[in-house]
C-alpha cells in the first residue's frame, strides 16, 4: 500500500511538472510568435522603404539625364577648344539681358555689401 501511495505521490508531481513545463513553453511560443511578427512588420517596412530608394534614384536618374545632355558635350567643348565655347556663349546673352540682370540683382548686391545678406 505505501508503495503504491509513494507511485501515486511521484505520477503526481511529474503531472505537476509536466504542466509547469508546457506553461514555459506555451509563454516561450507566444514570445516566438509576438518577434515574428515584429520581423515581418519590419521587413515589411525595408522592403517599402528599398522600393522608395528605387523609385527616388530612379527619378534622380530621370532628372539629372537631361543635365548631362547638356554638361558633357560643353565640357568636352571647353576642354577641346575653350574659344569656341566663350565665342557662343557671348552671342547667347544680349547687351538688354546683361543690363535687366544687372538691375535685378543690384539692389541685392547692395544688401549684402550693407551686410544684410549671407556672403
Amino acid at each position: 500500500m505505501a508503495e503504491a501511495q509513494e507511485l501515486l505521490l511521484q505520477l503526481q508531481k511529474d503531472n505537476r511538472d509536466g504542466r509547469l513545463r508546457k506553461q514555459e513553453l506555451e509563454e516561450l511560443v507566444r514570445g516566438l510568435e509576438a518577434e515574428s511578427e515584429s520581423l515581418t512588420a519590419r521587413l515589411r517596412d525595408l522592403s517599402e522603404r528599398q522600393r522608395g530608394l528605387w523609385a527616388l534614384g530612379a527619378l534622380q536618374t530621370l532628372l539629372l539625364l537631361p543635365l548631362g545632355v547638356v554638361a558633357l558635350p560643353l565640357l568636352y567643348l571647353a576642354l577641346v577648344n575653350p574659344s569656341a565655347l566663350r565665342r557662343g556663349l557671348a552671342r547667347r546673352g544680349s547687351d538688354a539681358a546683361l543690363r535687366r540682370l544687372r538691375y535685378t540683382l543690384a539692389p541685392l548686391l547692395q544688401l549684402r555689401a550693407r551686410g544684410l545678406l549671407p556672403a
